[in-house]
């Protein structure tokens, strides 16, 4: 398998929750991760996004204040 490097993107304010999948894989909903997808990553043959496979670093961090709208 090719490796290849692309810069790094992040996403902040994640809840993350533990559930019963195999040790160093992650579940995710889309579009709120869509941020995460390397912008010069596409499938071969299909020009989509490589979305299914993407390498993430989960980071801890100071939890901010909630901001509320209306």
């Amino acid at each position: 398998m090719e490796r290849r490097h692309f810069a790094s993107r992040q996403r902040l304010q994640f809840k993350l929750v533990l559930y019963n999948i195999p040790r160093g894989n992650l579940a995710a909903y889309y579009p709120e991760t869509n941020q995460l997808v390397p912008l010069n990553s596409f499938g071969d043959g299909s020009g989509t996004p490589t979305s299914k496979s993407v390498p993430v670093k989960p980071e801890l961090s100071i939890a901010q204040p909630t901001q509320r709208i209306a």
